[in-house]
């Protein structure tokens, strides 16, 4: 019956006592289905931002592992700027992540340079890794992202172009990056726009 116990403090903002974080490792064990009903719970305490809430969002973000929703994914980000539980925060957005790839953004080109570097540390989630190309733009991640061996998407052809014009890259890291067809692809396909665009000026 801890699992009651743990909600009821929850409910009545009790922060303070000395089993809730106990409690709340517990339930982060749990699975998502028997989380679920905590999670309401939980974006209220994440909400507070005392000293005795804050104490505890490390704990309540484990437990957030596997939600969904936009008022949840929103509260994960803000967590983003607690250096105290950011790490926790990066670990629920890329459950998050692994089924919406485009949550990992939040991470990945955070403003904190200590986020994106926590973003990098594991492979992306998910289909997120065609993503990380975008990322190479960044200095304090290229030498991590090009270790592990980044690789490229459809949408990343342009990105990858662009930091070999502006020497980001050499001719042997885009060569290996590019799918050579897909790239005569693109360059078709955007001169078509260009024309395009050139024909209504």
């Amino acid at each position: 019956m801890r699992d009651l116990a743990c909600f009821k403090l929850l409910l009545e903002r009790r922060w303070e006592d000395p089993t809730l974080p106990a409690l709340l490792e517990e339930l982060a064990a749990r699975t998502s289905r028997q989380r679920v009903a905590f999670f309401g719970a939980l974006l209220d305490l994440l909400s507070d931002g005392s000293p005795a809430a804050r104490a505890l969002h490390a704990r309540a973000l484990a437990c957030l592992r596997d939600g969904d929703g936009h008022v949840l994914v929103e509260h994960v980000v803000d967590a983003l700027e607690d250096p105290g539980a950011r790490e926790s925060a990066v670990a629920a957005l890329r459950s998050v992540a692994a089924r919406q790839r485009s949550r990992w953004l939040h991470a990945l080109f955070h403003p904190d340079e200590a986020v994106r570097r926590l973003a990098v540390a594991e492979p992306a989630p998910g289909d997120a890794g065609g993503l990380e190309i975008f990322a190479l733009a960044d200095p304090s991640l290229r030498e991590t992202l090009l270790a592990r061996g980044t690789t490229c998407g459809p949408e990343g052809t342009g990105a990858v172009l662009d930091f070999y014009q502006s020497k980001v890259i050499d001719a042997a890291l885009a060569r290996r990056l590019l799918d050579p067809a897909k790239t005569i692809e693109w360059v078709a396909k955007s001169r078509r726009r260009d024309e395009r665009h050139l024909g209504r000026v």
